[in-house]
């Protein structure tokens, strides 16, 4: 317990908001102490989208990708479809990047130590609605494996607002208020909280993109630099920065 402790501080001092950090030590406590821990191997899946959900997990060590697949497909589809080989525990041994999307859809995020996954099917009862397969780069994957009575006993009061705060903010966004309801659901799927601290950078000018950032609260100042754009000519020294303040 001491261990996802200091898990969830490291977590909390890099402005991540993940659920070690937020539920009280009794919690956390009977977490450890009813949950049980698994391993899995790089290219090794989890969670398959489509199926029903028994369970959820919080990822203790290794980094996991989280792919969804946009087919749709109906009953009678389904039927006619070839039996897809694959299913949760297997590992997909020597296959390349486009065939692993091709199985089990594009990558649309990662999950690393301290976040948690696999509780809408337990929130909402609803299938599963991403696949979930460890990433090939990462080591041994390790997990808490926390099973529907442990969640409703536990946790289930704080994943419900936490889904909750989500489909507001979604429903309140008039981009994507109109979305599909399926895209809606995966949009869902890939929010997380960051706080950042007063005066600390958000991102800088030139970095790769790799997310994109909501302001739910506080404001930002946003300073741009010219010059630094490709084929863009070059500011006469000491010339201002543009800069915008951005407020929620």
């Amino acid at each position: 317990m001491k261990w996802l402790r200091e898990l969830s501080n490291r977590d909390a001092r890099q402005g991540k908001v993940t659920v070690l950090g937020e539920i009280q030590d009794e919690v956390l406590h009977e977490i450890v102490k009813s949950s049980k821990v698994e391993a899995y191997k790089p290219n090794q899946i989890l969670i398959k989208q489509g199926n029903v959900g028994f369970t959820m997990y919080i990822i203790l060590t290794g980094m996991c990708d989280i792919r969804i697949s946009s087919a749709d497909t109906t009953e009678e589809d389904d039927a006619e479809a070839t039996e897809d080989p694959f299913e949760e525990g297997d590992v997909l041994v020597k296959k390349k990047p486009a065939e692993i999307e091709a199985l089990l859809g594009v990558s649309v995020g990662t999950f690393k130590a301290g976040h948690a996954f696999g509780e809408v099917a337990l929130v909402s009862g609803v299938l599963r609605t991403a696949s979930v397969i460890v990433n090939p780069d990462s080591d041994i994957c390790q997990v808490l494996v926390i099973d529907k009575s442990l969640f409703d006993r536990t946790l289930q009061d704080y994943m419900r607002r936490e889904e909750a705060g989500k489909a507001n903010f979604i429903e309140q966004f008039s981009h994507f208020s109109t979305w599909p309801v399926k895209f809606r659901q995966q949009l869902l799927r890939g929010l997380s909280k960051t706080r950042f601290k007063y005066s600390e950078q958000v991102m800088r000018q030139g970095d790769e993109i790799d997310c994109v950032y909501f302001i739910t609260s506080g404001e930002v100042k946003q300073s741009l630099v010219p010059g630094l754009h490709p084929g863009a000519v070059q500011p006469v020294s000491g010339a201002p920065t543009n800069r915008t303040d951005i407020r929620h």
